[in-house]
């Protein structure tokens, strides 16, 4: 095998920490690899111009990352012509003591094939001398004459034990008999992580649009794919929940290398707006299978949370990771006092509903037609979770998230700031009206919204993470909500109900780290 020794520009080591944003506050799409427990992630690293490097980092819990040193640079277009641009999407495995890193090469139009880097330290990679090792195959996909830009990206390799082979997904773009050309999902096939061949298409969406960064693993005996695209992308039609805008949408198949179909119930993630779940890549860590991210927000681009990803009713899901837990500080509350807070800016003496408390149960009324909010008198704190259970006849009830600037524990109190509590609230609502989870900055204006079938009777699980700009909002464990929310410095809880009676017990509220 030959290689290029890779010049290391950049050695920078830091503490752990959590939300890692890399050197530019707004990083691009991160993929992971698990060695001994140590989940390494490599991620593109976004600044102004086309030129940048491939950025590492590692964590021991998914939740604190380590800055590593750059593990490759942008390369001089005068000796690697189809390489000379920043290195877009790719992947990495381990296969006897080698790390083999798989990236998108591009040239000087953007036009794309597949590279390769090399490393047994994993802190220094060298590149492939006979790169690329992947380019689309001219009689399946779409490859356009040289000067003119060719699709070929975002490499995810899985190894197949039953045939012992490697299969690497990628996004390319294919002319469809009856449908033009659009974006689809080839595979191509190896045994030694080198030589590819045998390429084929096994993901065709229902759209002519594009979809990315393909995802694949297998869970009982089944192959599953996630892939990213949004409604800019040409996928309006591509999930059935009418409120959303980008979304992960999942498909499966019944081996590696067959067509991957989309079900009814194809969204793993999905947000209103164009910050949620960008990139999605799963690791496996301590025997359970976990997809993480890019956040975006007003604090920047961020490695997400980590999601555990389960079987629910069939079909996979997003779901609240135990491992979570150990953000707490320790410091908590489950014993409160609340206080009525005005709704209307204009009038502040208008009550629209009344709360009463048990030793088990937090009973909260909106009267006919009336929202009433009251806000827990407890410390405002910069990262929280809370988690309660609910139940009850109403139309719309849940928790109220108070952002300031400040610290101040009894805004409500001071005049000049109830305009603070009308506009800067923030409410996680669950409306059996319309039969929808919805994420609303203000009373009034839908951030994000998720169909969600309420049961009569029924007693729903609710948890919630507001952390450094982010929402993550978990129903019955499943996580339905994850956008960016205007935090500003402090949050403090309440609950609010609207048109009808909420009973809600086990209400706990934990500060996070920050």
């Amino acid at each position: 095998m030959a290689f290029r020794k890779c010049q290391i520009i950049r050695k920078k080591k830091g503490n752990f920490i959590m939300k890692y944003k890399g050197s530019y506050f707004n990083m691009w799409d991160a993929w992971y690899m698990n060695v001994n427990d140590t989940i390494h992630a490599f991620h593109l690293k976004a600044h102004s111009g086309k030129n940048w490097n491939v950025g590492h980092v590692y964590t021991e819990d998914l939740l604190h990352f380590k800055h590593m040193r750059d593990v490759l640079e942008t390369l001089p277009e005068e000796k690697y012509p189809d390489d000379c641009l920043g290195k877009f999407t790719g992947c990495a495995i381990e296969k006897d003591g080698t790390y083999y890193l798989y990236y998108t090469m591009r040239d000087r139009v953007e036009s794309e094939k597949i590279g390769l880097a090399i490393s047994t330290d994993l802190e220094h990679f060298t590149e492939y001398e006979h790169n690329p090792v992947l380019v689309p195959d001219k009689e399946l996909f779409v490859v356009n004459e040289k000067g003119k830009k060719t699709n070929c990206r975002d490499m995810l390799v899985v190894y197949d034990e039953e045939q012992e082979k490697y299969f690497g997904y990628f996004a390319a773009m294919a002319n469809i008999k009856g449908r033009g050309e659009l974006g689809v999902i080839g595979v191509a096939e190896s045994t030694d992580l080198l030589y590819w061949t045998n390429q084929k298409i096994v993901y065709v969406p229902e759209f002519n649009g594009v979809v990315e960064v393909p995802n694949v693993f297998k869970i009982d005996n089944k192959w599953y794919m996630t892939l990213m695209t949004t409604t800019a992308y040409g996928a309006k039609g591509a999930v059935l929940e009418p409120n959303l805008n980008s979304y992960i949408i999942t498909a499966s198949s019944d081996a590696s290398d067959k067509v991957f179909q989309c079900g009814k119930d194809n969204v793993f993630l999905g947000s209103t707006r164009i910050n949620n779940g960008y990139a999605l890549r799963c690791v496996d860590y301590k025997g359970k299978l976990y997809a993480m991210c890019i956040d975006r927000s007003e604090y920047g681009a961020s490695i997400s949370l980590p999601k555990e990803v389960r079987m629910i009713n069939g079909v996979i899901k997003p779901c609240y990771a135990d491992i979570l837990k150990n953000m707490r500080t320790g410091k908590q509350w489950d014993v409160f006092e609340f206080s009525r807070i005005p709704t209307t800016f204009a009038w502040e003496n208008v009550i629209a509903g009344q709360i009463e408390k048990t030793d088990r149960w937090i009973e909260v009324t909106g009267y006919k037609n009336s929202l009433q909010v009251f806000k827990a008198n407890i410390d405002a704190v910069k990262s929280l979770e809370a988690e309660f259970d609910i139940s009850g006849d109403f139309e719309e009830a849940g928790l109220v998230l108070y952002c300031s600037s400040d610290k101040i524990e009894k805004i409500y109190e001071h005049k000049e700031r109830w305009d603070d509590y009308v506009w800067s609230a923030n409410y996680i609502s669950l409306n059996k009206k319309d039969n929808l989870i919805i994420f609303n900055k203000g009373a009034v204006e839908p951030v994000c919204q998720r169909q969600f079938t309420f049961n009569e009777g029924e007693k729903i699980s609710v948890r919630v993470i507001a952390m450094e700009g982010q929402l993550e909002v978990y129903i019955n464990d499943v996580l339905l909500i994850s956008c960016a929310m205007e935090t500003k410095s402090y949050i403090a809880p309440g609950v609010f109900a609207f048109s009808g009676k909420a009973e809600i017990s086990d209400f706990r509220v934990y500060e996070l780290e920050e």
